[in-house]
């Protein structure tokens, strides 16, 4: 192998490298965003377990919170995107929770598969970067 083919597979090696690298980030961030989504579904469960006329805390930003009392257990303002807040019961509530949580599975799956691609780059840029230097 010539001193140019050596170089374009190193730099071929360091822009895989890089993209593996991002795909790993995402897909952390992705398990974070899946475990925010699990949490907010218990919560979900134990404010449908609470009794109407309950007094609760309501929380206005990290650490700050305001006595209230829970109205309706069973309604739930969800918002769905560009300032459109729907009304859902707490079954329907959990349901956009879940195909949320079902689509962020898909798409670690996606980045692990593509993860996977680039290994078996990695070892066939590896094996023959090795091959030359003996």
């Amino acid at each position: 192998m010539d001193p140019q083919e050596t170089k374009e597979k190193y730099l071929k090696y360091q822009i895989i490298q890089k993209k593996y690298e991002e795909l790993y980030k995402q897909n952390e961030e992705l398990e974070a965003q899946k475990e925010e989504f699990t949490i907010t579904i218990k919560a979900i469960n134990e404010v449908l377990d609470i009794k109407k006329t309950s007094k609760i805390l309501t929380p206005l930003s990290p650490g700050i919170f305001i006595p209230a009392t829970l109205d309706k257990e069973d309604t739930f303002l969800i918002n769905v995107g560009q300032g459109v807040v729907v009304k859902k019961n707490g079954n329907e509530a959990k349901k956009i929770i879940t195909n949320h949580i079902n689509s962020i599975n898909e798409m670690i799956q996606k980045n692990k598969n593509e993860m996977m691609e680039f290994d078996k780059q990695f070892l066939e840029l590896q094996k023959e970067l090795e091959g030359e230097n003996v």
